[in-house]
């Protein structure tokens, strides 16, 4: 007598890269609708110190400044500011007119 077995649905459902990215992008979309500085001022702060640590490095070892540590601190500078007008936009979208 044969058997036949059929597969269970549930088999390949979730796939954990592509469902990861997908839910990552759905948090940083939901982050950035309702309190974009949570999310941009801290990868600002991470843009500064990084450009912080590399001028104390060189600082120390070459004595002088180098491009990468200026690259950083205007990267910091360029996030800090499409987070403010990130929140700027946010305000306008949930501000009721009277």
């Amino acid at each position: 007598m044969p058997s036949i077995f059929l597969r269970p649905l549930a088999l390949r459902l979730i796939e954990p890269l592509r469902d990861g990215v997908r839910f990552l992008l759905i948090i940083f979309k939901i982050a950035t609708l309702y309190s974009p500085l949570k999310l941009f001022v801290p990868a600002s702060a991470v843009f500064f110190l990084l450009g912080l640590a590399n001028y104390a490095w060189t600082y120390i070892h070459e004595g002088r400044l180098t491009n990468m540590s200026t690259l950083l601190w205007s990267a910091a500078v360029i996030v800090f500011l499409i987070g403010l007008v990130s929140e700027q936009i946010t305000g306008l979208m949930y501000r009721r007119d009277v």
